[in-house]
């Protein structure tokens, strides 16, 4: 079987039980796609094939993996739980719908699909972030929003970067409680678009520096670049149906805690020329 979606190092939580589950995910839908292909096997079982994985895997992971977040102390818990759900009822939803043979190939195209967005938007852009702080890293004063004396790292074009970021990050906040829900969406994921712009441009300028310059963490600084980016990139509120208002509040409040984090444990450590 040759592997459509594969699992790489830098997806390891450092968990072998949350790492294993990932990996079996990344094996179903590989295999899904694969006899999808061969078309060897009638549509109907492969359909029911990878339903009861896919309903195995979010019966048991997510219990595995919300309590590793609890138990340390992972500040993202409370948007992983409402992934989560969505990723539950989806599937609940699918297993209540009658498998026939007129309707089984273009469902199991949608349901490969469903998978295979879940490895890219949750695991690559979610899964790989947890345990990045805690909840006790954050300092709670009230204004996460805010650029402060104690994120200058005296390198003007970061220090400059990061004040954009930041201003983006409460320009979205500041629209997500505004009354026009539809609108404030399209606004803040226009937004969102240019913070993952600024973001790479930012990114991209501090790297060549510290390549420049020999600097000894470049490799981690990059790491936690491209978890930063992947965890915008492929924000999926429109799964989020319920509650969008208030899981997007938390997203950008747990993206501005990494930031204000990530300059205070790793920029600072940058040196000057």
């Amino acid at each position: 079987m040759v592997e459509k979606y594969k699992f790489t190092d830098d997806l390891l939580t450092g968990n072998n039980e949350i790492d294993s589950e990932h990996k079996y995910l990344f094996k179903l839908i590989n295999t899904a796609v694969d006899d999808d292909e061969k078309n060897e096997i009638p549509k109907t079982v492969l359909l029911k094939k990878i339903l009861k994985g896919l309903d195995n895997y979010a019966t048991n992971h997510f219990v595995h993996e919300e309590e590793y977040m609890q138990e340390i102390d992972d500040p993202e818990l409370s948007l992983q739980k409402k992934e989560h759900m969505a990723f539950i009822n989806y599937i609940e939803e699918e297993c209540e719908i009658e498998i026939t043979e007129e309707n089984a190939a273009e469902r199991l195209k949608t349901i490969i699909a469903f998978g295979a967005k879940w490895l890219y938007y949750h695991i690559m852009g979610s899964d790989n972030m947890i345990g990045a702080f805690r909840k006790s890293d954050i300092e709670d004063n009230g204004e996460p929003f805010r650029f402060k004396n104690e994120y200058v790292i005296g390198i003007t074009f970061i220090d400059d970067g990061n004040i954009q970021l930041f201003e983006l990050l409460r320009k979205i906040d500041s629209l997500i409680d505004t009354k026009n829900e539809q609108d404030t969406f399209d606004d803040v994921m226009k937004l969102f678009t240019e913070l993952l712009g600024s973001a790479n441009t930012l990114f991209t300028a501090k790297e060549g520096y510290m390549e420049r310059i020999e600097y000894a963490g470049l490799e981690e600084q990059h790491k936690a670049h491209q978890s930063f980016l992947k965890k915008i990139s492929r924000i999926d509120i429109e799964r989020i149906n319920d509650d969008r208002k208030e899981y997007m509040k938390e997203f950008v409040l747990y993206i501005a805690n990494w930031l204000g984090i990530h300059i205070l444990k790793e920029d600072k450590q940058i040196p000057k020329e």
